[in-house]
């Protein structure tokens, strides 16, 4: 799930601040899809029966949802206040240098 949202965010890094948020709101659903299914076939494997872990979709779809809900406006929030120099990565400055972000230059 990391890998993917870090692909997503990676290409976040090169776009403006609207496609910034479109990319991290897909690469958040894709990672979450990922989830849903890792889920799904960890039960399959644990209760032996494809059908049992179908009632457990719902909620981790509803965990992931939530996730992004509470997420992007905090991200978002964060990245305004005066700890949001020490993010790794800072999105729409000019310099896209990650260990530059975290070196604190």
């Amino acid at each position: 799930m990391a890998l993917i949202l870090a692909s997503f965010l990676g290409r976040a890094l090169e776009k403006g601040r609207m496609h910034s948020m479109i990319l991290a709101a897909v690469g958040m659903t894709i990672a979450g899809a990922v989830m849903v299914a890792g889920y799904y076939a960890a039960e399959t494997v644990m209760y032996g029966s494809f059908i049992t872990p179908l009632a457990g979709v719902p909620m981790n779809i509803l965990q992931f949802v939530v996730g992004i809900a509470v997420s992007l406006p905090l991200a978002g929030a964060l990245g305004r206040t005066a700890l949001g120099r020490d993010f790794a990565y800072h999105i729409n400055r000019h310099d896209h240098n990650p260990r530059a972000a975290v070196a604190g230059k």
